[in-house]
């Protein structure tokens, strides 16, 4: 079966939006992968073009629609820089899932992202769904190759998806996937107990 997924049009701050569904999605990564940008393209619609340092938490939401449900993401970055790594570790109890970062012109924050992966394999939200996102692919000096990190991302049985928050590429597809996947954990508890 295929999932209906669409975005719901209107003000994503407003929380007094009904939805049937909430999840929190943390996107974790190095400093300068482009946490805050993928946060802002997916919820906003717009490339954020400045830099400024995520310092803690900071959260955005989006309501979107699968398969006739509304659902509200609320997407949350962290920090990137070592002085926020025990923070970090704080806020994946709260998350239902994990979008880990990296810069494919930055060797170090690919290397950065598969010491995550292990991190998050070692956590209590271990089986919460989890996504690889290659960010930055529109630059033309990529420092990680495309098939070493298929490779490593399929090792871990983890989608990969390219992505460019200046053009979008890839951004909403993987938000909206791991939604997708959120949802299915729910559908066996839905029939289960005959919710509905």
């Amino acid at each position: 079966m295929n999932d209906v997924v669409e975005k719901v049009e209107g003000d994503d701050d407003d929380e007094s939006q009904e939805y049937t569904h909430f999840f929190k999605i943390l996107l974790v990564g190095a400093a300068r992968v482009g946490k805050t940008a993928v946060r802002y393209r997916f919820c906003r619609g717009h490339y954020a073009d400045e830099y400024y340092p995520t310092s803690g938490l900071e959260n955005s939401a989006r309501t979107v629609r699968i398969n006739g449900d509304t659902v509200r993401l609320q997407i949350m970055d962290v920090g990137g820089d070592r002085a926020y790594e025990t923070t970090r570790k704080n806020y994946y109890r709260g998350a239902n899932a994990f979008i880990v970062v990296y810069d494919v012109n930055n060797k170090k924050s690919f290397e950065n992202a598969q010491q995550l992966v292990k991190e998050l394999d070692m956590h209590e939200q271990s089986e919460a769904p989890k996504m690889i996102l290659a960010n930055k692919c529109d630059f033309s000096k990529r420092r990680v190759d495309q098939d070493e990190a298929k490779s490593w991302a399929d090792g871990w049985r983890l989608p990969l998806v390219e992505s460019s928050t200046r053009t979008g590429q890839g951004i909403d597809d993987a938000v909206l996937r791991l939604a997708v996947a959120l949802k299915r954990q729910l559908a066996p508890w839905k029939r289960l107990y005959n919710f509905d």
